[in-house]
C-alpha cells in the first residue's frame, strides 16, 4: 500500500492480530475499516463515538485514499485536544499521520475526574497497554531506519 503523505511503500506489521500499514518515512498508521475499534478493545478503551464529522474547513492538505486514490474527508477524533485525520468516504478506513495516534490513545487513556478506585486501575492497565502500543510502533520505525543506516554503509 502506498503512503497517502510520501507516497512511498508502507510496511505491513501485526500487532495483537491486527495488520497496520506504517509509514517508515512519515510514521503515519493507515487502519483498514474497523481495525482501529479492534486495537482500542484489546486496549480496553472506548471506540464508540471516537471519530466525529469535523464542522469547520481544515487548512491541512487533502490526502488520497491508499486503497481507493479518492480524496478523504477530515474528521475529529480523540478527546479534548482533538486530533485532525483522514477517514475514507468509501469507508475503506483511516489515516494518522505520524504522532496522531499516540495522542489519541494517550487522551483516552486519562482518567476522568472524580473516577473510582477501580475504575482508576483499569484505566491505569489501559494506559500501559496503550504506551505498548506507542513503543511497538517506534520500534518497528526505529528497526527499519537501523536496517535501512546498516545496509547503507
Amino acid at each position: 500500500m502506498i503512503c497517502p503523505v510520501c507516497h512511498e511503500e508502507m510496511m505491513v506489521v501485526e500487532y495483537k492480530q491486527i495488520e497496520l500499514d506504517v509509514c517508515a518515512i512519515c510514521r503515519g498508521v493507515w487502519f483498514d475499516a474497523d481495525e482501529l475499534d479492534l486495537l482500542l478493545g484489546s486496549l480496553h478503551l472506548p471506540a464508540e463515538g471516537l471519530v466525529r464529522p469535523l464542522t469547520e474547513k481544515s487548512d491541512e492538505k487533502v490526502r488520497k485514499c491508499p486503497f481507493c486514490r479518492r480524496k478523504m474527508e477530515k474528521v475529529l477524533t480523540g478527546v479534548g485536544d482533538r486530533e485532525v485525520i483522514d477517514r475514507c468516504k468509501k469507508g475503506h478506513g483511516l489515516w494518522f499521520d505520524g504522532g496522531e495516534l499516540d495522542t489519541v490513545i494517550r487522551g483516552l487513556k486519562k482518567p476522568a475526574t472524580g473516577v473510582t478506585a477501580e475504575a482508576g486501575a483499569a484505566t491505569e492497565a489501559s494506559g500501559k497497554a496503550a504506551e505498548e502500543v506507542g513503543s511497538f510502533l517506534a520500534d518497528v520505525l526505529l528497526g527499519d531506519a537501523r536496517e535501512n543506516e546498516e545496509g547503507g554503509q
